[in-house]
């Protein structure tokens, strides 16, 4: 907080472990193209929130190699 002004909540922690998850086993985030098997060096990470208006849903790409 006093570094950057902001606090970190749950969400940013349990985003931060799914990324690390997915770098200490990549065939999760693995694709099957036919034959192929294409492994990603990046996450589309998606959250939804619900809200008095629907829904609302923030998409982030991260790197991970």
């Amino acid at each position: 907080m006093k570094k950057h002004g902001v606090k970190l909540g749950f969400m940013s922690i349990f985003s931060r472990a799914v990324v690390a998850a997915l770098q200490e086993f990549p065939a999760i985030n693995a694709e099957i193209d036919g034959e192929d098997v294409i492994y990603r060096d990046f996450v589309n990470l998606g959250i939804a929130v619900g809200g008095p208006n629907g829904w609302w849903c923030r998409l982030s790409a991260m790197r991970i190699s």
